[in-house]
């Protein structure tokens, strides 16, 4: 993870509390397959149609996965661009890690996920 400086006025978003790293193996079928549910729980649409609804709730702005990422303007997971430069280790290519960004309303829980109940169904 990158709790650090990055220049003179930005900041990692681990180091600012906005960042999420959770340990799982992309080489570990289990780990895959939790990844997987979880990916897809957060990139689900809801009973209304609402496209990547508890994404959304929470204010996470940003996965990463296994040289896989969506970030909040994407249709869904893509091509992690760094992983587009040849061999990169499994942390830069977040094989050995989920990475969860938030937004700065998700990071301070002042989004609709910390206020009501989501309905059930999503």
């Amino acid at each position: 993870m990158r709790c650090e400086r990055l220049s003179r006025r930005n900041y990692s978003l681990h180091s600012e509390g906005r960042a999420i790293d959770w340990h799982l193996d992309a080489h570990d079928r289990s780990d895959r397959r939790v990844a997987r549910k979880l990916i897809a729980l957060l990139l689900a649409s809801d009973r209304l149609g609402n496209r990547h609804a508890l994404a959304r709730r929470m204010g996470i702005q940003g996965v990463i996965w296994n040289c896989r990422s969506w970030f909040s303007d994407a249709e869904g997971m893509g091509p992690y661009p760094l992983c587009r430069r040849g061999h990169v280790s499994d942390t830069l290519a977040h094989r050995d890690h989920v990475h969860l960004e938030l937004n700065l309303r998700g990071a301070r829980m002042r989004t609709s996920f910390w206020r009501r109940r989501v309905a059930s169904g999503l």
